[in-house]
């Protein structure tokens, strides 16, 4: 089983794919916007307030989800860390002067997510993959 979830992750990492292995994640943005694909680097700059903007110089407010297991896949595949060591990290990081982590007021669970995604054109969050629909647009993501 170890071994299993390591080829997972591996896969993932490296922008390969196996047939029917997908991510558990979707990175999600308004339909409206013209970004069809972001790097796993621009992702996490992105989250970790490093980089402000998509590739295509629109504004990106990233959106965090409050708690729930999106929560912990999305910072476990992107991040390798647990959404407590996030935490950490954040914590350090403002107490240091530093960037503010994104938000997750009004987004607690998918549907929530889905609901401000939908309401903001410049906003990048995530789901659980089983709830996306077509009121958000998926981002396809590239090594």
């Amino acid at each position: 089983m170890k071994r299993l979830l390591f080829a997972f992750l591996f896969l993932l990492s490296t922008g390969l794919s196996a047939a029917g292995v997908q991510s558990p994640v979707a990175v999600i943005v308004h339909p409206s916007n013209p970004v069809a694909s972001l790097t796993r680097t621009k992702v996490i700059n992105l989250f970790l307030r490093r980089s402000s903007r998509f590739p295509n110089g629109r504004a990106a407010v990233p959106r965090d989800q409050a708690n729930g297991t999106a929560k912990g896949s999305f910072y476990d595949l992107f991040f390798d860390y647990s959404p407590d060591e996030i935490r950490d990290y954040w914590i350090r990081v403002v107490y240091e002067g530093g960037r503010r982590p994104p938000e997750y007021k009004d987004t607690e669970d998918d549907a929530a997510m889905k609901g401000w995604i939908a309401k903001s054109q410049n906003g990048i969050g995530y789901i659980n993959r089983m709830a996306l629909d077509d009121t958000v647009k998926e981002i396809e993501i590239t090594p």
